[in-house]
């Protein structure tokens, strides 16, 4: 783009016979000018600090097409009374023409030569206005393309997350009912050959609870985003106190981390602050990430804690010293059919957990987001309205494997 309308300013000031040229982009406010550029020859003579953006009611009389939306010409600029004068080290003006350009009836950009030898006419102002027009429908179609070919690509890694969330997700289906379907296979052939020993048939029937377990969190994730994005979620806020709530989620997981032999500590003011929220999804979205965090941690520790940001919100932070995740796929950890292999594993689970939680969070008026160093660990923050803030005593519990 740049080049485009350097190149058309240049060649307007060479078509007017002028010896400078200048293009501002209107806002779409309508309201105030951006400075996009000046000719060569303009920046050569011009010592000013010229400001970038100008509000159309303060600007000069160069901007006098715009506020009568057509071509303007001043062919004696020194001798306008209504000239507010030049900024010091601006090169002198004697003449000037200015004319806007328009996209669909709506001024977009105001373009402008000065200092012609002969007195400007008519001609100019029409060659002005077809080469400026024309510019800005290069421009537009340009526009067009690259905003076409976005939505393309957009479409194109749409299309390939969903599929690959699909082709992940049939194998994390298949697995479980492969497992259960296995094992009652197995528990009715002993049955048939007598050979009911109840110890074995235990440890079978366990091994599919567990597989059933694993198949109802894969569907209630699928459930649940589901019913997020249809906005059929109906949230129940109340006045919660955060410092009771991550205790409880502390004692809830402690042996998901004992399991793994990790640290899980959880550091909160003594009272806790009070903060609007859902406490069913709240807990959702803290076992998400407590689960993650173990999930992707083979030692060391895991902490929960919360801390007052300004007197608005609250922010919870769940961290670990895992495996951490690299940058590339940070960016796209919360997006939806994203499957994140970055943590040094390949990716487990449904891969809707997160997702699932920023919604969720911002659903609840929050807002969710992660900062990670590969092979030291995450953090994973998420906000909460503050109903009031409660005494700063601290506090510590903590679970040791």
């Amino acid at each position: 783009e740049k080049e485009i309308i350097g190149f058309a300013l240049e060649e307007a000031v060479r078509l007017t016979k002028s010896r400078v040229g200048y293009l501002h982009f209107v806002n779409p406010d309508q309201g105030t000018l951006q400075l996009f550029t000046w000719s060569k020859t303009a920046l050569e003579e011009c010592s000013a600090t010229e400001e970038k953006h100008y509000p159309v009611s303060e600007a000069g009389i160069w901007a006098d097409c715009l506020r009568t939306l057509r071509p303007v010409i001043h062919n004696d600029y020194q001798g306008l009374e209504e000239k507010s004068g030049l900024p010091e080290g601006h090169f002198p003006v004697y003449r000037h023409m200015s004319i806007p350009v328009f996209d669909r009836n709506r001024a977009v950009a105001v373009a402008g030569v000065g200092n012609k030898e002969e007195l400007y006419g008519q001609t100019d102002a029409d060659r002005l206005t077809l080469f400026m027009s024309t510019m800005w429908s290069i421009l537009r179609r340009l526009r067009t393309e690259e905003s076409l070919q976005k939505a393309k690509q957009m479409a194109e890694d749409a299309s390939r997350a969903k599929s690959e969330f699909l082709s992940h997700m049939s194998h994390e289906l298949r697995t479980p009912l492969n497992g259960i379907y296995g094992f009652f296979q197995l528990i009715a052939r002993k049955i048939d050959r007598g050979e009911a020993d109840v110890k074995k048939l235990r440890e079978m029937a366990e091994q599919g609870l567990a597989s059933s377990r694993h198949l109802i969190a894969i569907v209630n994730d699928l459930l649940d985003l589901s019913r997020i994005e249809a906005g059929r979620i109906e949230l129940d806020i109340r006045a919660l106190n955060l410092g009771e709530v991550l205790d409880q989620m502390g004692s809830r997981t402690a042996s998901l981390a004992e399991a793994k032999g990790l640290e899980l500590s959880i550091d909160c003011p003594e009272r806790g602050y009070t903060v609007r929220a859902d406490r069913k999804y709240l807990d959702q979205v803290l076992f998400n990430l407590v689960g993650n965090a173990v999930k992707f941690t083979d030692r060391g520790r895991i902490g929960i804690s919360c801390r007052q940001i300004d007197e608005n919100y609250a922010e919870v932070r769940v961290s670990d010293t895992g495996c951490g995740i690299v940058p590339s796929d940070l960016e796209r950890i919360f997006d939806r059919f994203e499957m994140v292999t970055g943590r040094g594993r390949l990716a487990e689970g449904t891969g809707l957990g997160l997702t699932i939680s920023k919604k969720l969070v911002e659903m609840m008026g929050g807002a969710i987001c992660a900062r990670s160093t590969p092979g030291s660990g995450s953090d994973f923050y998420f906000t909460l309205p503050l109903i009031h803030v409660a005494k700063e005593a601290k506090y510590g519990k903590s679970y040791d494997s």
